[in-house]
């Protein structure tokens, strides 16, 4: 071969590889906007079916853009524990969880199920009978002030079984069994209520009145006080879970959002073992999950169903799947809390279909957010703009109360409140206070909002309607402007503000997005899997 020759291969060769080069980049583009990265896409390549990916696309396309709003339920019937987590399994359902995002070219969308192995998202520590997971619900007292009881009235509307390790007593239904610190120790310490009924603990008072309890009930002896704890399926728990967190009012989608946040949290609880000396793997107040606070309610059962044993996982664990009432328009991260923490899967950005990331650190421009028209998913909550005002008398009262709750010495009469700093997300994480005697500075937003609550907080919502005596301001988003009378809070959103917003999900279910797509969009780099398919 000729000089010319070569020249002309090496020509062809470099323009090739050129090609090949500029075409990856492209898929590359590609794999980025839809939130996939290049091993996976590499790995879909190799093992996927195009002809079923592009039939599942077209299929979802058009549930999604109808609305998304219904899906059969898929008839399961009693499998073997080996097939709970078989591929056919999952298939079999896998159109109920599916469909895809359309309508945007926003790099969030849908997320698919798979199905998962205990041992792959650290559920080697869950014991799990036929019917799925069980989880342990430590009950406390009627205003959930205290997690132990003095005492407990429990009864059933079935015919009951109390196991003792002295004896076992078989009670007739609707017998009140007064059980008091004296009365375990008769037992052994600890007794265990079983049967077919409903468990009603008498003198436990919930919104809803006095609670149903399915499952069984157990009552421990810790030092003079008992420690009650409802034991039961986690998808009976989400049952009751789920209304108590979310209102049936809203849309379906949203509920299946919830019930999928609810239960990856519980999970994530369970593991972490806050109340293992309890024997207890959650509570049923706020500092887990309410629980039982609210009627049984079908609509919320039916979302349980749809996403049985469905989890959000992120780098092979499941997440804890915060979530909260409202936003502000714009989503926090887990730096409302701690600075030393990394959390992938919830990153701080607008509520809106374009996710666009924001600095409102600083007042200027946290200020004219807030007080600019915000086309955000939850926009026509009452809570998305309130205002709180807060006299020269009132705020030196709460002031002095919670730093006498420091064990730090009271101030004299304030003169000033600012906001010392903010979070990106607009979040005060710091306070100034400043009084005749000198300054204090309040730091940490459960702390701020705590400490401007109060009994006499009342707040103003968006709609004109006013929320009385808020024990804790409704979030950390707000700014300060001084008035005659003392000072003024314009705020918007209620809770943390981190993960999902609850109302948020509920615009997005009424806009006819499906739950894939609204847990897509609210959490990062997540799959959704299904650890169990079917509950007996």
């Amino acid at each position: 071969m000729g000089k010319r020759g070569w020249i002309l291969l090496l020509t062809t060769l470099f323009l090739v590889i050129t090609g090949l080069t500029l075409q990856r980049r492209e898929q590359e583009i590609v794999w980025e906007q839809a939130g996939v990265t290049k091993a996976e896409a590499l790995e879909a390549e190799c093992c996927g079916d195009a002809e079923t990916e592009e039939e599942s696309e077209e299929e979802n396309g058009r549930d999604a853009a109808g609305g998304g709003q219904g899906t059969e339920d898929t008839e399961r019937g009693d499998e073997g524990e080996s097939e709970r987590f078989s591929s056919e399994a999952v298939e079999e359902n896998s159109s109920e969880v599916s469909e895809a995002f359309a309508g945007t070219s926003a790099s969030w969308g849908s997320l698919a199920v798979s199905a998962a192995s205990p041992s792959s998202y650290r559920l080697s520590a869950f014991e799990q009978g036929d019917g799925g997971l069980s989880i342990r619900v430590l009950i406390g007292t009627s205003d959930y002030a205290e997690l132990l009881h003095d005492a407990v009235l429990v009864t059933s509307d079935e015919d009951f079984l109390m196991e003792g390790t002295q004896q076992d007593t078989v009670y007739a239904a609707g017998t009140e069994v007064d059980v008091t610190p004296d009365f375990l120790e008769r037992y052994g310490g600890r007794v265990i209520f079983s049967g077919s009924g409903s468990f009603y603990l008498l003198n436990v008072e919930r919104s809803c009145g006095t609670p149903a309890y399915p499952g069984t009930i157990e009552c421990t002896n810790y030092s003079g006080q008992i420690g009650v704890v409802n034991e039961l399926l986690l998808e009976e728990y989400l049952e009751l879970v789920v209304p108590a967190e979310m209102p049936d009012s809203y849309g379906m989608e949203a509920l299946k959002a919830q019930a999928v946040c609810a239960r990856s949290y519980s999970c994530s609880q369970m593991l972490e073992g806050k109340y293992a000396s309890y024997g207890a793997d959650v509570d049923d107040s706020t500092a887990s999950q309410v629980y039982n606070n609210q009627a049984w309610s079908e609509k919320a059962a039916e979302a349980v169903a749809a996403t049985v044993g469905e989890v959000l996982v992120n780098e092979g664990e499941i997440v804890e799947a915060y979530y909260y009432s409202t936003s502000c328009g714009y989503g926090a991260d887990v730096s409302v809390w701690t600075d030393s923490v990394v959390c992938s899967f919830v990153a701080a950005s607008s509520l809106t279909v374009s996710r666009e990331v924001l600095d409102l650190s600083g007042e200027v421009s946290f200020r004219q957010f807030l007080e600019s028209s915000q086309d955000s998913w939850d926009s026509d909550s009452p809570w998305f703009r309130w205002t709180a005002d807060r006299s020269v008398n009132e705020l030196t009262e709460l002031v002095n109360t919670w730093l006498t709750g420091q064990n730090r010495n009271p101030v004299g009469t304030v003169t000033g409140m600012t906001v010392e700093e903010r979070l990106e997300s607009g979040a005060v994480i710091a306070l100034g206070v400043s009084d005749t005697e000198g300054r204090t500075e309040i730091t940490g937003t459960d702390n701020i909002r705590n400490l401007l609550g109060s009994s006499s907080l009342t707040v103003m919502r968006q709609d004109g309607s006013e929320q009385a005596g808020m024990s804790l301001l409704p979030s950390a988003f707000f700014y300060v402007e001084e008035t005659e009378e003392g000072w003024c809070l314009h705020g918007g959103g209620f809770g943390h503000g981190v993960g999902m917003s609850q109302d948020g999900a509920d615009g997005m279910a009424e806009q006819g997005y499906t739950y894939p797509s609204i847990l897509s969009f609210f959490y990062r780099d997540v799959e959704l899997c299904r650890l169990y398919d079917h509950v007996q």
